[in-house]
C-alpha cells in the first residue's frame, strides 16, 4: 500500500467494522444528561488577574534505550522561577544502567523523585506549579502494589538494613535538600543506603524499589512542609493537561450502561467558557491507606499524609482554551472545605496572569528545560560505547545511527 498513510490491511478491515463503536466512545452523543450535570457544576469565572512577584514551575522527563539484557536511561527534573526580579533555575537528574525487567516503571519512579527534589530546591515563591498529578505521584510502584508484597519487602529491608532505615533516609534527605545547589546528580539517598548494605543483587530489586518509593514519599513530605503545612493560602498546585479521573459522574454509568469519558473530557464538552468546576475533596483514602505504616514508617509517612487534603477542580483559563485539572494540597487543620472555592479562585488569579493560550507559560518553559529527546539518549549511549548493534533490534533495522 503506497501513499502517506501506511496501515496494515487487516487492521484497516478491523477499523472499518469497529469505526462506529470506537467513535461512540469519544463523541457527545447520548451524554446530554451528563453534560447538563457538568454545566451545573461549572462556575463561569471572569479571568481576574493577580500576578505573583515570586513564582516557579517544575517538570521532568525521562528517556531510555533497551539493549540486550539491560536498559540505559536518563531522568531529569527541572525547575525555573522568577524570584526577586531574577530568573532562577534548578536541575536534578541522573543516568544509569538497569539490568532487571520492568525497567520502564522503575525509570518513571526515578524521574518522579527528581521532580520532587528539584521543586524542594527552588527558593520560596508565592506559587509553585508542578506538571502532573500529586495523587499519581503518591501511588505505590507496581512491584509493591499488593499489601503482602509491601509487608514482605519492609520486613526484609529491616532485616538487611536495620529498622531505622527510614530515619536514615529522612536525615539524608533533609540535609541534601537544605543545600542551595543549582544542580544535583547521583543524588539518590536510597541508592547510597542500598550500597551501604549491599542490596545490589538481582533478587533484591524489590528492596531497592521500596527504598526509592520511601525516598519519594519523604522528599514529597519535605516539599509539602515547605509550601503547604500551616498555610491558609497554599503555594503549591499540580497541573495536569490530561487525566483519567472519574470522580464526578460515576452515577450515570449504570444508568446509561456505558463507561463515561474521564471528567476532564466531559467538562471540555460541557462549556467553552473560562471558569472552574466546583471544588471537591479528592477521593484518595485508598492511596493514603496504601502508604507504608509499618513500625516507624507510620509516623514518618502515613500519619503525616493524613494531615492533608487535596482540592480537585477542573479549570479553563480562556474561552475555548484547554481544560486543565488542578490538585491543590492543603493542611486540613487550616483550610476547611468551606474555603475550597476561595483557594481555587486565588490560584486562578495567579494562573491567569501567567497564562499563554490558556496554559501557564512557566510550565511550558519547565517542559522545554526538562525534555530529554530521543536524539539526546541515543547520543549519550553512543558516547558510552553502547552501540546500535547491542539492542537486539538491529535485525529490524531499528536504531541504526
Amino acid at each position: 500500500m503506497n501513499g502517506w498513510i501506511r496501515v496494515n490491511e487487516f487492521l484497516l478491515e478491523i477499523l472499518a467494522k469497529k469505526r462506529e463503536l470506537l467513535r461512540s466512545r469519544i463523541e457527545k452523543t447520548g451524554l446530554e444528561e451528563v453534560l447538563a450535570r457538568a454545566r451545573e457544576l461549572w462556575v463561569e469565572h471572569a479571568p481576574a488577574v493577580s500576578k505573583p512577584t515570586r513564582y516557579g514551575a517544575v517538570d521532568g522527563s525521562n528517556n531510555s534505550i533497551e539493549f540486550k539484557g539491560l536498559t540505559f536511561y536518563a531522568v531529569l527534573g527541572y525547575a525555573i522561577g522568577k524570584v526577586g526580579g531574577s530568573v532562577v533555575e534548578r536541575s536534578v537528574g541522573d543516568m544509569d544502567i538497569l539490568l532487571h525487567s520492568d525497567a520502564g516503571e522503575h525509570v518513571r519512579l526515578l524521574r518522579e523523585i527528581s521532580e520532587v527534589k528539584v521543586a524542594a530546591l527552588l527558593p520560596e515563591t508565592e506559587l509553585l506549579m508542578v506538571d502532573g498529578s500529586i495523587i499519581s505521584l503518591l501511588l505505590r510502584p507496581r512491584p509493591l502494589a499488593a499489601e503482602p508484597r509491601l509487608k514482605y519487602a519492609v520486613e526484609k529491608l529491616w532485616e538487611k538494613a536495620g529498622r531505622d532505615v527510614a530515619h536514615v533516609l529522612w536525615s539524608g534527605l533533609r540535609t541534601q535538600l537544605r543545600a542551595t545547589s543549582y544542580f544535583l546528580y547521583d543524588h539518590l539517598v536510597s541508592h547510597q543506603v542500598a550500597r551501604d548494605h549491599s542490596l545490589l543483587l538481582s533478587d533484591q530489586v524489590e528492596l531497592i524499589v521500596l527504598l526509592e518509593y520511601l525516598e519519594k514519599l519523604l522528599a514529597t513530605r519535605i516539599l509539602l512542609e515547605q509550601r503547604v503545612i500551616g498555610r491558609g493560602t497554599p503555594g503549591l498546585v499540580f497541573v495536569s493537561k490530561t487525566s483519567r479521573s472519574r470522580d464526578h459522574f460515576t452515577e450515570f454509568e449504570n444508568k446509561l450502561n456505558r463507561m463515561l469519558p474521564p471528567d476532564i473530557v466531559i467538562f471540555s464538552y460541557a462549556s467553552t467558557k473560562p471558569g472552574f468546576s466546583r471544588p471537591m475533596k479528592a477521593t484518595i483514602e485508598e492511596v493514603k491507606g496504601a502508604m507504608p505504616s509499618h513500625g516507624d514508617l507510620a509516623g514518618l509517612i502515613a500519619e503525616f499524609y493524613e494531615r492533608l487534603d487535596f482540592i480537585l477542580s477542573y479549570v479553563r483559563l480562556v474561552e475555548n482554551g484547554p481544560v486543565l485539572m488542578l490538585e491543590i494540597p492543603v493542611d486540613r487543620d487550616v483550610v476547611g472545605e468551606d474555603r475550597y472555592g476561595d483557594v481555587v479562585e486565588h490560584v486562578l488569579r495567579y494562573l491567569n496572569s501567567l497564562a499563554y493560550n490558556g496554559y501557564p507559560y512557566p510550565l511550558i518553559e519547565a517542559h522545554r528545560g526538562s525534555l530529554i529527546t530521543r536524539d539526546d539518549i541515543e547520543n549519550m549511549a553512543m558516547i558510552l560505547g553502547l552501540l546500535p548493534g547491542s539492542t537486539g533490534r538491529e535485525v529490524l533495522l531499528e536504531w541504526i545511527s
